[in-house]
C-alpha cells in the first residue's frame, strides 16, 4: 500500500495527438509540478 500523507491529488490530461507536442506536454507539467515540491507516481496511456 501506497502512503500518501495529507498532500495528494488526481489529475487528468488531454495531449495532443503528436509525439512530440505530447512529450513537451508531459515534460512543462512534471516541471511545473516540481517547482511546487509535486511529483507523477503513477501515468497511463489511452489511444483512441
Amino acid at each position: 500500500m501506497l502512503y500518501l500523507g495529507q498532500h495528494y491529488a488526481v489529475g487528468m490530461l488531454f495531449l495532443s495527438r503528436d509525439n512530440n507536442l505530447q512529450q513537451l506536454a508531459r515534460d512543462s507539467m512534471e516541471s511545473a509540478l516540481q517547482e511546487e515540491g509535486l511529483a507523477v507516481l503513477a501515468g497511463g496511456q489511452y489511444h483512441r
